[in-house]
């Protein structure tokens, strides 16, 4: 299979929504506005995803910063984050924990080893 065909991830909303943005794209839009609601509120955030890509990069970067958020497992154990999947990019982190700066986590772990059925490690 390859990464562009018709069952990927990113393929399967295409057939839902008729749009020329990407769906990753329109899915962190949705999300922000969202986060941005309960922040208006008051309201700390903790949100786990799963990326689909490594969170080292730029977009993701941005999208917390947007958020004022902060990666747990890096605040906990710098940015020498373990792989979270053993499939496509393997050697790539590419679940995250996300929290409000308000928090402070006391701790985070990678289980390799949880037997999840979806090829991803457990954070």
């Amino acid at each position: 299979m390859s990464s562009g065909g018709y069952i990927t991830t990113c393929e399967q909303p295409r057939r839902h929504i008729h749009t020329d943005k990407e769906p990753r794209k329109l899915l962190l839009e949705y999300i922000a506005n969202l986060i941005q609601s309960f922040q208006t509120k008051g309201d700390n955030i903790s949100i786990g995803m799963d990326a689909n890509q490594d969170i080292h990069r730029r977009k993701m970067q941005t999208f917390m910063n947007s958020l004022n958020l902060k990666n747990a497992v890096f605040f906990i154990d710098g940015n020498n984050c373990p792989s979270t999947t053993d499939i496509g990019e393997s050697n790539k982190p590419i679940d995250i924990l996300m929290y409000s700066v308000s928090l402070t986590p006391t701790n985070t772990e990678i289980d390799t080893e949880a037997g999840s059925i979806s090829k991803h490690a457990w954070v």
